[in-house]
C-alpha cells in the first residue's frame, strides 16, 4: 500500500512538472481604421425634403380586334409583364355550376389543342417566362411575365392558351380530384369557412358571389367539358378584353406584337349579364359555425360598402386606416397589444365595379371569443362617434400616400394595378392624383363617410369556432339572434 501511494505521489509530481505554464489571455487586435470611419460615426442628417413618388399614367389604345390596351413604359430592365383580363368571372357562373370560373382559369394551363400540359410547361420553361391565371368576381386574368428578347414567342404561347384550350377529359378529371381534395381540406380552415359564411350573408345565396368559394363537391362533380367550352366561347372575345402591359416596350411595339400574336382572335356578340339583387338586412344576427376542436375562433363583422367610384370611398379608406387598416390601428392595439386575445385583427375595404365590402376580422383565442366581439363593437361605435384625433388622422392619410410605391413596385404590380382601375371604373390618372386628393381629405369628410357607411348595428356577425363554449356568452352580448351552422 505504501509503495502504491508513493507511486501515485510520484506520478502527480511528474504531471505537474510537465504541465505548460498558463497562457495569458490573448489581446483583441485593434480593428483597422477604414477610410469611411469618420462618416460612419456621424448621425445621418435629415433630408432637405421627402422624396416624391409619382405614379405612372398608362397610354391607352384600342387594338384592331376591339381589345382595350394600356401600356406603362419601364425600360430599366429588359422585362415585360402583361395581363389579359376577360370581363367575366364568378358573377357570370350558372348557380348550379358554382366554381366554374376558377376551374376554367386553372384548366387554361392544362394544355391547348396543339400542346399537352407537359408540352406547354416545357415551352414556357424554354422561354424563361411566367404564365399564370386567376378568377375574381368580375374578371378572369391570364398573366405573362417574359424577357424582352423572347416576348414575341411568349405572346404566341399566351395566345394559344387563351384562344385554344383543349379541356381534355383526363385533365378535367385530374383537376377535379385536386379541387375536391381542396374542398375537403377547407372544412378545417376557419378562415375559409368564415369567408364563405360572410359572402353568403352579404351577397345572398341567389348570387354566385354568395356561394362557397371554389364551388361545392356537388357543383365540381357536375362540371363537364361542355360547361367550360360554353363559358369560354361566350366571354373570351377581344371586345370583352383588357390588355394591361408594363415593361420594356412602347405602345406602338406592343400593339404590333399583340395584333400579330392574337390575329385569330375575332370579336363576338356577348351574352346578357345576370341581374344581381343583393339581400337587405332587416335584423342583425350572429352566425356561429361550429368547429368543436378549434383553439381559435374567426370573428368577422361587416357588410356591403360603396363601389369604387363612390365619392366617399377615399374618406372611408382614411377611416379604415384609423380603425384597423394598419398594424398600429385601434383594433390591433386593443385586441393584440392590450388584451392579448389575438395575433392580429384588421379591418379592410374591398371595392368592385358595382359594390364593395367593409369588414373587421381576425383570429381570436377561442375562450375569449365573446369578449373580443364586445371589443369589436366598442371600437366600431367609437369610430362612429367621430372620435378621431388630428395625429391619428394624419397617420391614416400618410399610410395611403406612402403605400403607393409598393402598388407600383414591379412590372407585374403595375400591370395589375392599371387593369384594376379600368375594371372598377376609375380614371387612368387615379394613382397619379391620389396624393393630392388624400391630403385634401378633411376630418369632416371622414366623419360624414363613417356616418353614411359604418353602421355596425346593421352589420352581420360571423364566428367560426367551438360552439359549445361560446354559444351562451355570445347570446349574452345581445347582438341579435344566434344561429349555429355546421362546418359543411
Amino acid at each position: 500500500m505504501r509503495n502504491l501511494i508513493s507511486a501515485l505521489v510520484l506520478l502527480t509530481a511528474c504531471a505537474h512538472a510537465t504541465q505548460a505554464p498558463p497562457i495569458a489571455p490573448a489581446q483583441t487586435p485593434a480593428l483597422p481604421v477604414t477610410p469611411d470611419a469618420a462618416f460612419r460615426a456621424q448621425q445621418p442628417t435629415p433630408l432637405a425634403h421627402e422624396p416624391a413618388f409619382t405614379s405612372p399614367v398608362p397610354t391607352e389604345r384600342k387594338l384592331k380586334d376591339g381589345a382595350q390596351l394600356l401600356v406603362v413604359e419601364n425600360h430599366a430592365v429588359p422585362l415585360v409583364a402583361l395581363d389579359v383580363v376577360i370581363r367575366a368571372g364568378i358573377d357570370d357562373e350558372p348557380l348550379d355550376r358554382d366554381g366554374l370560373a376558377e376551374f376554367l382559369a386553372q384548366m387554361l394551363l392544362e394544355g391547348t389543342t396543339t400542346r399537352t400540359s407537359i408540352e406547354l410547361e416545357i415551352a414556357r420553361e424554354r422561354l424563361a417566362a411566367q404564365l399564370s391565371t386567376g378568377a375574381g368576381y368580375e374578371t378572369i386574368t391570364v398573366h405573362l411575365n417574359a424577357l424582352k428578347e423572347t416576348l414575341p414567342e411568349a405572346l404566341a404561347l399566351m395566345a394559344d392558351v387563351l384562344l385554344h384550350p383543349a379541356f381534355r377529359e383526363a385533365d378535367i378529371d385530374r383537376l377535379r380530384g385536386l379541387t375536391l381534395t381542396g374542398l375537403q381540406q377547407k372544412k378545417g380552415s376557419a378562415g375559409a369557412l368564415a369567408r364563405d359564411d360572410f359572402n353568403r350573408l352579404i351577397w345572398g345565396a341567389k348570387n354566385a358571389r354568395g356561394l362557397p368559394s371554389g364551388g361545392t363537391p356537388a357543383s365540381i362533380k357536375a362540371l363537364a367539358a361542355t360547361d367550360l367550352q360554353r363559358f369560354h366561347k361566350a366571354w373570351f372575345a377581344p371586345n370583352n378584353a383588357l390588355i394591361s402591359v408594363s415593361g420594356d416596350t412602347t405602345p406602338d411595339e406592343i400593339a404590333r406584337l399583340l395584333e400579330k400574336a392574337f390575329a385569330a382572335w375575332k370579336p363576338a356578340r356577348l351574352p346578357a349579364r345576370h341581374h344581381r339583387v343583393y339581400p337587405t338586412t332587416e335584423a342583425r344576427g350572429i352566425v356561429l359555425t361550429d368547429i368543436p376542436t378549434a383553439s381559435q375562433s374567426q370573428v368577422w363583422v361587416g357588410w356591403r360598402g360603396p363601389k369604387a367610384t363612390d365619392p366617399e370611398t377615399l374618406p372611408l379608406q382614411v377611416a379604415n386606416n384609423v380603425l384597423g387598416g394598419l398594424f398600429t390601428s385601434r383594433l390591433n392595439r386593443n385586441l393584440r397589444e392590450e388584451k392579448a386575445f389575438s395575433y392580429g385583427v384588421k379591418s379592410r375595404l374591398s371595392f368592385y365595379g358595382d359594390s364593395g365590402t367593409m369588414l373587421a376580422a381576425g383570429g381570436i383565442v377561442a375562450q375569449h371569443t365573446a369578449e373580443a366581439l364586445g371589443e369589436y363593437e366598442k371600437e366600431l361605435e367609437k369610430l362612429r362617434n367621430g372620435e378621431i384625433g388630428d395625429e391619428e388622422l394624419s397617420r391614416a392619410k400618410q399610410a395611403i400616400i406612402r403605400g403607393l410605391p409598393s402598388i407600383h413596385e414591379t412590372n407585374d404590380a403595375v400591370a395589375s394595378a392599371m387593369a384594376g382601375l379600368v375594371t372598377t371604373g376609375l380614371p387612368l390618372d387615379y394613382f397619379a392624383k391620389l396624393p393630392a386628393r388624400v391630403e385634401a381629405v378633411t376630418k369632416a369628410e371622414v366623419i360624414k363617410a363613417i356616418d353614411t357607411h359604418v353602421t355596425p348595428k346593421s352589420w352581420q356577425i360571423v364566428v367560426v369556432g367551438p360552439a359549445a363554449s361560446n354559444k351562451e356568452p355570445l347570446e349574452k352580448l345581445g347582438l341579435g339572434k344566434l344561429e349555429v351552422w355546421p362546418a359543411e
